[in-house]
């Protein structure tokens, strides 16, 4: 299984260099993560690759994106290139919990607090509840406090400005 982040350095050659490791790999699966985010400028290549002469045969692609909105049409409009999409809804409450339970190693969570956080943590992904998770973990290891109230509702706002399709105007970072 080989990853791979897209960001906006990748360029023609990392494009060539990645899919020439998984050809030599194959049988293999590449996990392009934020394929959203491929530069403009790395389209073509990007393209022509998937479609390329050299073989995939052995090569399962995968490609991940928070923002399907944003996915070129000429990615999931051709057969061949990606040949099925599947949205991942978001986890119900018992799964939060149980999630939550069980990246809680430290126990800094009662199980009243627990129960609290996966009712307000409604809508949130599983990477989402990843980052609250480890934000809540950095606030309580440096100022004795949990506060999930807070942090949950930024990542709730921060659904709401990509539902609205506003997310590139926000001034206020999230993540670390």
């Amino acid at each position: 299984m080989v990853y791979w982040q897209i960001t906006e350095f990748t360029g023609s050659h990392s494009i060539q260099e990645v899919f020439g490791i998984v050809t030599r790999l194959a049988p293999a699966i590449l996990v392009i993560e934020d394929i959203d985010s491929m530069p403009e400028y790395t389209r073509s290549v990007f393209l022509n690759t998937l479609d390329g002469t050299q073989s995939r045969e052995g090569l399962f692609i995968i490609g991940t994106t928070n923002y399907p909105q944003k996915i070129d049409p000429a990615l999931i409009n051709r057969a061949g290139r990606f040949d099925r999409a599947y949205e991942i809804p978001s986890p119900p409450q018992k799964v939060r919990e149980n999630y939550l339970r069980k990246v809680d190693k430290k126990k800094i969570f009662t199980e009243e607090v627990l129960t609290d956080i996966a009712k307000r943590s409604k809508g949130l992904s599983v990477s989402q509840l990843n980052e609250l998770y480890m934000s809540i973990a950095l606030n309580w290891h440096y100022d004795g406090e949990l506060g999930y109230e807070k942090r949950i509702n930024e990542l709730i706002q921060q659904n709401k400005r990509t539902l609205k399709n506003d997310w590139e105007e926000d001034d206020h970072s999230i993540g670390f």
